[in-house]
C-alpha cells in the first residue's frame, strides 16, 4: 500500500494556546504530505484567549480545518471526539503546544505501513526560548529526568511501551475501546498499554519530528508531574498492565526524603541523598545549554521526582478509597 493512498486526520486538542496554536497549524500546512490527503482536526476546550480566533483565522486560508468546541474540557474527550468526526484511515493525537516537521506526516505514515505496528511516533523534542524553559526541556529529556520514556531522548528506532503523539489506524478503536475519558492525565499510557494487552505494537521512529515548547514555570511543571504520578495509580487499575518497578523509584524516593527528615542524626541514611545530588549536578552540567539554564537543573530534577512521588502517594490512597467505596 503506497503511503499516499491513505487518509489521515491530525487531531489537535487546545485550550488557551494562542501563543502556540498559529505555529502548530503552519506546520501542518507546509507538509510534505498531499494536502487533499490529510485533514487538521482542532477541538477547543473553551478557550477563553484569542485561540478560536487564530484557527478560524485560518480556516480562511485552508479547507482541511476543522474546528469543535469540547465543553467539557477534558482532553481525552477532545481526542475521542476528534476520532468520532473522522471518516480517515489513519488518526495521529497531536499537542497544540508543539509544531512538526514538514515531513511528520510522511514519515510516520510510511513508518506505519512498513512497520505494521498498531500505533506509531517519534521523539519528544523540548525546546524553550527561555533560561528556564531550557533547563526545563532538557531535565526532561534525560534517563534520570524521566526513566524509561524512552521517547523524551531516545535515537533508536524500534518496539517500545508508548510513544509521543500517536498514529493510529482508525478501526483499532473500534477493536479496543476509545480513550479513558475518566483520565485527566496518563490517557495516552492507557492506551499504550490497552494496545499491547490486546496483543498489538507500538513502533517508536526518531525521524518522526516534531518540537515540543517546553513549560517555563516551576510551579506548573510541579502541577504537571504531580498530575502525572496522580493518575498513573488508576492506569494500572484500569488496565492490570504495564506495571515496572521503574514506576515507583519516585515514591520510594519521596518516602526516603521523609526518613531522612526523621532520622537525619543516622549519618550512613544520607549517603542515596548525596549520591542523588551528584547525579543531579551530573546530568544537568554535561548539557550544551547556558550555565545559568545548567545551575536550575539541579532543581528541577527533583521538583520532577517528588511531584511525581507525591502524585503517585495520592493516586495510591484514591484506588484505596475507590475499591473501599465499591464494597
Amino acid at each position: 500500500m503506497a503511503s499516499e493512498s491513505l487518509k489521515v486526520s491530525i487531531i489537535i486538542p487546545m485550550r488557551n494556546e494562542e501563543d502556540f496554536i498559529g505555529k502548530c497549524l503552519e506546520g501542518f500546512i507546509n507538509q510534505t504530505y498531499p494536502k487533499e490527503k490529510f485533514e487538521i482536526i482542532v477541538i477547543d476546550g473553551m478557550s477563553s484567549d484569542s485561540s478560536r480566533e487564530i484557527v478560524k483565522s485560518y480556516q480562511k486560508l485552508e479547507n482541511n480545518i476543522l474546528l469543535i468546541e469540547n465543553e467539557k474540557k477534558i482532553t481525552p474527550i477532545s481526542f475521542n471526539l476528534g476520532i468520532k468526526s473522522s471518516k480517515n484511515d489513519v488518526v495521529s493525537i497531536f499537542s497544540a503546544h508543539s509544531e512538526p516537521n514538514p515531513d511528520y506526516i510522511e514519515v510516520a505514515i510510511n513508518t506505519l505501513i512498513k512497520t505494521n505496528a498498531d500505533c506509531v511516533g517519534g521523539p519528544m523534542i523540548a525546546k524553550s526560548s527561555t533560561i528556564l524553559g531550557n533547563a526545563i526541556a532538557k531535565s526532561t529529556s534525560t534517563p534520570f529526568g524521566v526513566g524509561n520514556s524512552v521517547f523524551h531522548y531516545s535515537k533508536t528506532p524500534g518496539y517500545v511501551n508508548t510513544v509521543y503523539q500517536g498514529f493510529f489506524y482508525r478501526m483499532l478503536f473500534k477493536k479496543i475501546g476509545f480513550f479513558d475519558e475518566e483520565l485527566v492525565r496518563n490517557q495516552d499510557d492507557e492506551m499504550s498499554y490497552r494496545i499491547q494487552k490486546f496483543g498489538g505494537k507500538i513502533f517508536f521512529n526518531p525521524n518522526i519530528k516534531s518540537v515540543y515548547y517546553s513549560r517555563t514555570n516551576l510551579i506548573r511543571l510541579f502541577k504537571q508531574y504531580f498530575q502525572y504520578g496522580l493518575f498513573k495509580p488508576l492506569v494500572f487499575y484500569k488496565t492490570k498492565y504495564g506495571m515496572q518497578i521503574h514506576h515507583f523509584i519516585p515514591t520510594l524516593f519521596v518516602i526516603y526524603l521523609l526518613s531522612v527528615f526523621l532520622f537525619y542524626e543516622h549519618s550512613l541514611l544520607m549517603l542515596p541523598l548525596v549520591s542523588y545530588t551528584i547525579l543531579s549536578i551530573y546530568f544537568s552540567m554535561f548539557t550544551k545549554n547556558v550555565f545559568a539554564s545548567k545551575i536550575i537543573s539541579i532543581i528541577i530534577y527533583p521538583i520532577i521526582h517528588i511531584s511525581y512521588g507525591l502524585g503517585f502517594i495520592f493516586g495510591i490512597f484514591k484506588i484505596f478509597k475507590r475499591r473501599f467505596n465499591t464494597i
